[in-house]
Parts: C-alpha cells; sequence; structure tokens
C-alpha cells in the first residue's frame, strides 16, 4: 500500500436512465449520469447540479439497469478515473469518471421498500440504505465495507484498468 486513497462517496439522482451494455468478453457493465445538487448560495442563489459519469461493472451493473431509472436517488462509492486522449483532431482532451463498485437506493421514508421478499416502511433516509444495501440484493459483485481500501488500492475489481474498459 503506497498510502495514497482514492474514494469517492456520492449522493443523488440519476439523471438518465443506466445505459447497460456487455463488453466482447460479455461482462456487463452500466453508463450512468449522476446529478449531485450544490448548496444553494447565501445570495439567493440557485441550485446548480453536477453531472457526473458513472460505470458499474459486473452483476451489480446489472441490478442498476433492472432495478433503477432516471430520477431514482442513489448513492455511490467508487474511484475517481481521470483518462486523457486524443480527439480526431489532434486535440488532447481530458475526461473523468466514478468507478463504482458500490452503489445502493436511497429510500425517503413515504414509500415502502422491498427488501429480502418483504415490505417493510423505510425511515431514516440517510442512513438506510447504506445499513440495508449489504443484504439487499444489490449486494451482488460489489466490495465489502471490511475489505474497502484493500479493493480501492488495487487493479482487480471491475473496470479498475483501462485496458479493460471498452471505449
Amino acid at each position: 500500500m503506497n498510502g495514497n486513497v482514492n474514494i469517492v462517496m456520492l449522493r443523488g439522482n440519476w439523471a438518465k436512465d443506466p445505459d447497460l451494455r456487455y463488453t466482447e468478453n460479455g461482462r456487463p457493465f452500466a453508463l450512468c449520469t449522476l446529478a449531485v445538487d450544490r448548496p444553494a448560495g447565501q445570495n439567493g442563489e440557485e441550485k446548480v447540479a453536477d453531472f457526473i459519469p458513472v460505470i458499474v461493472g459486473g452483476d451489480l451493473a446489472e441490478a442498476v439497469a433492472e432495478q433503477t431509472a432516471k430520477g431514482s436517488a442513489v448513492w455511490v462509492i467508487g474511484a475517481l478515473r481521470v483518462r486523457s486522449y486524443q480527439d480526431a483532431n489532434g486535440n488532447k482532451r481530458t475526461t473523468m469518471n466514478v468507478n463504482a463498485f458500490q452503489v445502493g437506493p436511497i429510500f425517503n421514508g413515504k414509500k415502502k421498500a422491498k427488501q429480502n421478499g418483504t415490505n417493510r416502511a423505510s425511515s431514516g433516509a440517510r442512513n438506510s440504505a447504506i445499513s440495508g444495501y449489504q443484504s439487499g440484493s444489490w449486494a451482488a459483485g460489489s466490495a465489502s465495507f471490511s475489505n474497502l481500501p484493500e479493493d480501492l488500492l488495487s487493479d482487480e475489481g471491475d473496470f479498475n484498468n483501462e485496458d479493460d474498459l471498452p471505449f
């Protein structure tokens, strides 16, 4: 371990439906855009949202694509990836995205959530998604909190290596 840590934790809403695709080797991945509100300014300024590209890989990508849609409130934990490339005109371009290794729903406490085959009223919206996540159906293909630093610092997880990305 080199002492560097690359952890991104976001909470927002999908700006559009997750786009489920497959690599040439048949590995699923979903391209998503997370809208994250910035706080409103103190001088009556309007709220502004940042639109953050998120890539979800493996079984988790399929679950996200099947169970969420535009407007779904979710939390994302992943690693920030920055890539540089040359466009068709020879200009250097830089892109950023979050490679997600955990994604979970945020329940607003007003609707019932189906988890583990039973309906239960959600409460404590800020904490219910994380505490219910490990036992929920979205846990497939994700890292657990107990081994989070190891997963972040290695290049062995889903789409942690640039060469594994299909674009």
